[in-house]
């Protein structure tokens, strides 16, 4: 939404496509916590999980509670941003920025050890990341709106060949009012159709990704 730096939409209006024009069962708003030198304010997570518990309804639509912690640097590092998605509507929020006080792998090193302190699960973003050992690390994101990554970039073979076990997940992270239609889209198969139940889902690892 606008609450990030380099996107739009507010965020009533991007809950309300997403049940009503996309038709989809849940949706997480991942705004980005730091992305040109903006920050996610305290205020705009606070209203991120308030709004997410408003429009939930278990058994018909789920709002998870999300954001993207959004390593700034792109160069010789590898960029690591995940999607963090919680189990419950109270959960604090990492940024990127409060983390990055020394080298680029401190910054994750911290991640890793915060989000052990939270009921949060990770997913991968974009084509190029280093997946961890943390039991928290869930997915792989293998096609959005920027692109089909699965086929296009080495590194998700080199992970999977390696050992990893992870899932595949879709999603759109296009920064439009088109949460849904902007790319990809995920599948669950969840024992219920609750916030946990769709969490539990995702770390359990059922689950697909598609382009429609």
């Amino acid at each position: 939404t606008a609450l990030s730096e380099d996107a739009e939409g507010d965020l009533v209006e991007m809950l309300a496509y997403a049940r009503h024009k996309a038709q989809l069962d849940f949706v997480a708003i991942t705004d980005n916590d730091y992305i040109y030198g903006g920050r996610l304010s305290h205020t705009g997570w606070c209203q991120t999980m308030a709004q997410a518990q408003r429009w939930s309804e278990d058994g018909r639509f789920i709002v998870i509670p999300a954001y993207e912690w959004t390593q700034a640097r792109w160069g010789a590092t590898v960029p690591q941003h995940r999607s963090i998605l919680f189990a419950s509507y109270d959960q604090p929020m990492l940024r990127w920025a409060d983390a990055a006080v020394g080298p680029e792998d401190d910054a994750f090193a911290a991640l890793l050890s915060w989000i052990q302190t939270t009921d949060g699960i990770m997913n991968t973003q974009h084509p190029h990341f280093l997946l961890s050992s943390s039991d928290r690390e869930a997915n792989l994101e293998v096609i959005s709106g920027w692109g089909d990554y699965i086929n296009s970039s080495s590194c998700f073979h080199d992970h999977l060949n390696r050992g990893f076990r992870v899932g595949f997940v879709g999603a759109s992270d296009g920064h439009r009012r088109t949460p849904g239609l902007g790319g990809g889209l995920t599948g669950l198969w969840v024992r219920e159709f609750t916030l946990a139940g769709i969490i539990e889902a995702l770390r359990s690892r059922r689950c697909y990704a598609t382009a429609g």
